[in-house]
C-alpha cells in the first residue's frame, strides 16, 4: 500500500513538471501548482521572464566633478553586454524631498542629458549636457530605463543618486 502511494506521488509530480507547472511546497505535505493566470489588481497579466530577472545595472560613483560652464559630463554610461535589453539614460539635477510618510523621492528641476537607446555592450562616454552649469554642488540622479530588445516594451528601471560637483 505504501509503495502504491509513493508511485502515485511520483507520477503526479512528473505530470506537473511535464505540463510546465512548477509545484510549490506548503507547510503541509501537499504540493500546489503555481497559478500561471495570476494577475495584479490592475488586471494586467504578469509572468516573470528570464529577461526581467537578469538585468545588470552598473555601479556609479557618489560624486562626479566637472568644470564650471562645461557641457561635458565626465562619466561613462554603460549597458553591460550580458543585458537582454536596451538602456535609455538620463542625468537630472534637482532635490530630494521627504514625503508625509517619510519616503524620500527625487524631484527633478532640470534634465541635463537624455540618450537614445543604448544596446548591450555599448556605452556613452562623456555625454554632453544641454546646460552649462555654474560652480556649485548639485543633487543629481542617473536614471536608467530599460526596453526589451524584441519589442522595446518597458521593463525595469533604476535611479542612481549622486552629487555633481561643478568647480
Amino acid at each position: 500500500m505504501l509503495s502504491l502511494c509513493l508511485v502515485a506521488a511520483v507520477l503526479a509530480f512528473v505530470i506537473l513538471i511535464k505540463d510546465g507547472i512548477t509545484p510549490v511546497e506548503t507547510t503541509s505535505s501537499e504540493l500546489i501548482p503555481m497559478d500561471t493566470d495570476a494577475s495584479l489588481e490592475t488586471g494586467e497579466t504578469t509572468k516573470p521572464t528570464k529577461e526581467a530577472l537578469s538585468i545588470k545595472i552598473p555601479g556609479y560613483p557618489d560624486q562626479i566633478k566637472m568644470a564650471a560652464y562645461s557641457k561635458e559630463i565626465p562619466i561613462n554610461l554603460v549597458n553591460p553586454e550580458e543585458n537582454p535589453c536596451y538602456f535609455i539614460f538620463s542625468i537630472e539635477i534637482g532635490q530630494e524631498e521627504v514625503g508625509e510618510n517619510g519616503e524620500k523621492r527625487f524631484i527633478t528641476e532640470k534634465q541635463l542629458y537624455q540618450s537614445g537607446r543604448v544596446g548591450p555592450g555599448y556605452s556613452i562616454t562623456r555625454p554632453i549636457s544641454s546646460t552649462a552649469l555654474p560652480a556649485g554642488e548639485y543633487e543629481a540622479v542617473i536614471k536608467i530605463e530599460t526596453r526589451s530588445l524584441t519589442d522595446q516594451h518597458p521593463m525595469n528601471s533604476a535611479a542612481i543618486r549622486l552629487t555633481l560637483i561643478v568647480e
